[in-house]
């Protein structure tokens, strides 16, 4: 699989929560995995989750994960969330 190097996480909004998520496609395309990490306002961490999921484009990859965390937030009773990504677009 492919990794991305991990960069400082700025710390979410008081009274926020805040998600981390990205997508990764492995190099010869025939797997993929998405993953999150949520933390409170003084960055401690709440949950993560991390997924195989089945072979798909790039932008459903980066879809699911964002729906994923935001599901999981919701889930876990989280109404103030902040969602970072690397896809702008989906943002």
């Amino acid at each position: 699989m492919h990794y991305n190097v991990i960069k400082k996480l700025a710390k979410p909004t008081i009274g926020w929560t805040k998600i981390n998520v990205d997508g990764s496609l492995s190099r010869c395309g025939s797997r993929a995995a998405i993953g999150g990490v949520a933390r409170g306002p003084s960055s401690d961490w709440l949950f993560g989750f991390k997924v195989s999921v089945s072979f798909i484009d790039i932008f459903q990859i980066e879809a699911k994960v964002v729906f994923e965390g935001l599901r999981l937030a919701w889930n876990k009773g989280f109404r103030h969330v902040e969602l970072e990504s690397d896809n702008a677009f989906l943002i």
